[in-house]
């Protein structure tokens, strides 16, 4: 079984929180790059 992490993301308006967010989870294996 897989364990819950917690992540922050601080950044001010227009620096990619969402993009680098939705990359990484990506990469983890969380959801399909193509859903991204």
């Amino acid at each position: 079984e897989k364990g819950h992490i917690i992540v922050v993301v601080i950044g001010g308006v227009d620096s990619g929180k969402s993009a680098t967010t939705g990359h990484l989870i990506c990469e983890c294996g969380g959801i399909d790059g193509r859903t991204i």
